[in-house]
């Protein structure tokens, strides 16, 4: 299987209804192993996925990098695949919980507590249990105020919802798939390119760098998930290969489209530039409304985008909060591990992999 750059995304995200993980559609399914890595805060799991990922890259293996949706430094896993066999390196502690399913026939468990000192940690247990304590009654704060900028959202969709002119959308569509050839086979691959956390929104640019032609679509009224629904609609008819992403706000709607053997993405840039040489055409999503809106509706669109925006940036606040209490949570953690002795074990077990 021929190399290209690793994939970099997000496989769960913060979002109006809370934590929510694709971890099922994306590290449990179509994988030969897959090794879940238990652990605390700070305990070197990030560190750990990181040396597997490099030893996976030397030996020819593709590899996907997941980034933790509140923490993008970090990561949630890598996943490497070649021609023979493909496999997993996953963070599977809190708030993705993740058990073995196949225990020694497809999954192992890694334990990082083998490397820390107890005593250590319980010299610390009224800090440890206070920061916990603390920053989960952020994270409730914090979802709050995703679950009201939700709402907002879900107040422009009501709005717009009669006012979308579906035939013209769906014809636009095709006018621009027709161009390419149809496909092998459909399938469609989750990878969130989108996170709101530690870094604030954070985006990779995972999709437009990984096509040649990007179609950059400019929202209104937080439309755009119709359009995206749409391509992927006529995807699967085409029998297009693709990587889907969702909104880490409203999971349940697509904020962008790759259709990888094509070249081509669909996806909000918002500013951002490309890679000298991409092809960047503009989609705008106003088009597709029917025109005439009256005086009251703009206005209610405009005022559920100033609320949005409000309760968005007040989000963010929260979570400045939470981050200064997960990394001091993290030094705590980092004072009780012997990290040489959990280097030797990670040697041990790229090995083991390798073998």
């Amino acid at each position: 299987m021929e190399q290209s750059p690793r994939l970099r995304y997000f496989a769960a995200c913060n979002s109006e209804d809370g934590f929510h993980s694709f971890y099922r559609d994306i590290f449990l399914q179509d994988l030969d192993r897959v090794y879940i890595i238990k652990g605390g805060p700070g305990t070197g799991k990030s560190s750990w996925m990181r040396r597997v990922a490099d030893a996976a890259e030397q030996k020819g293996y593709q590899v996907e990098e997941i980034y933790c949706s509140s923490d993008p430094t970090s990561l949630d896993g890598v996943i490497a695949r070649s021609a023979e066999n493909s496999f997993a390196v996953l963070d599977g502690t809190a708030p993705h919980v993740t058990e073995m399913e196949l225990p020694g026939v497809r999954d192992e468990i890694w334990y990082v507590g083998d490397f820390w000192s107890s005593d250590c940690l319980r010299e610390q247990k009224a800090e440890i249990q206070r920061d916990m304590k603390a920053r989960s009654a952020l994270y409730r704060q914090f979802y709050r105020y995703l679950k009201a900028a939700g709402q907002c959202e879900r107040v422009m969709e009501a709005v717009l919802s009669d006012e979308l002119d579906h035939e013209r959308l769906q014809k636009a569509i095709s006018r621009i798939l027709c161009k390419y050839p149809e496909g092998n086979g459909f399938s469609a691959q989750t990878m969130l390119i989108a996170s709101i956390g530690m870094s604030g929104l954070c985006h990779f640019d995972t999709m437009e760098s990984h096509a040649d032609a990007v179609f950059d679509v400019c929202d209104y009224g937080a439309m755009s998930h119709c359009l995206y629904e749409e391509i992927l609609r006529q995807a699967e008819s085409r029998r297009l290969r693709v990587w889907v992403s969702y909104d880490p706000l409203i999971p349940s709607h697509i904020n962008g489209i790759c259709f990888p053997d094509l070249r081509v993405s669909f996806v909000s840039l918002q500013g951002r530039a490309v890679r000298e040489g991409i092809t960047v055409h503009r989609l705008y999503m106003k088009r597709y409304v029917k025109a005439g809106l009256d005086e009251k509706t703009c206005r209610m669109l405009e005022n559920a985008q100033k609320c949005r925006a409000r309760l968005m940036e007040s989000a963010l606040d929260i979570m400045c909060q939470i981050r200064e209490i997960h990394f001091a949570l993290e030094s705590r953690y980092v004072a009780s591990m012997d990290f040489d002795a959990m280097n030797r074990a990670v040697d041990t077990k790229i090995q083991e992999i390798f073998r």
